[in-house]
């Protein structure tokens, strides 16, 4: 269980981040059908609509478990944007290409070592910083960093970055605080986690509702 707040919301995709009260970050997907059986259940009065800035519980879900790899890009946004174009690209390039590393493609690697997750990225000046929680498939079977580092140095397209690789202190959650006002999109990544991702989360504190 954890407590947070809504602190980026877009009500088309119906989906956002929660900012829990570690700091951690939670993407947040509205389901229609989830909310009716939490009200059947007697778990909640009311259905609800999530907006900016609304306080939430969480009862099935932890932020920050094992199970979860944490990483955090930099990049110049000029260049960025020159070279690669586009987050969707970064990312596609880097979990599902043919690009080969000791005679594995992205696209097996990523696939052997992440079930899904999601990407959070922000846009402050000139600096875009893309923010991946990715849930591993296999919490035994660690992550060969130094591969994922030549992955990502490929996908960058010889951009240089700042990099911070499942940081377990508070270095990431430093960085992001520095980006918190500057969130431009949050992304579910991975077809089965998108299909099946439950997030149950509770309205703690708000005005609207359905």
């Amino acid at each position: 269980m954890f407590k947070g707040q809504i602190v980026y919301y877009n009500k088309i995709k119906e989906s956002g981040l929660i900012e829990t009260e570690k700091g951690e970050s939670v993407f947040l997907k509205y389901n229609q059908i989830e909310q009716a059986q939490l009200k059947k259940s007697g778990t909640i009065k009311v259905k609800h609509k999530f907006n900016f800035g609304d306080e939430v519980v969480n009862m099935m879900f932890t932020a920050g478990e094992e199970k979860f790899y944490d990483t955090l890009l930099v990049f110049d946004k000029t260049q960025f944007d020159s070279k690669i174009t586009s987050v969707s690209n970064f990312y596609r390039s880097l979990s599902n290409s043919n690009q080969t590393v000791a005679r594995t493609t992205n696209r097996e690697w990523w696939n052997s070592h992440f079930a899904g997750g999601e990407y959070a990225v922000y846009i402050c000046e000139n600096k875009i910083a893309i923010h991946f929680m990715l849930e591993l498939r296999h919490i035994s079977r660690p992550v060969n960093e130094l591969q994922l580092r030549i992955r990502l140095a490929k996908a960058s397209k010889g951009l240089k970055y700042q990099i911070l690789l499942n940081d377990k202190t508070t270095l990431i959650e430093k960085a992001l605080d520095s980006f918190k006002d500057c969130i431009s999109e949050v992304r579910l990544i991975g077809k089965n986690y998108k299909e099946n991702v439950h997030n149950s989360v509770i309205i703690k504190r708000s005005d609207s509702h359905l």
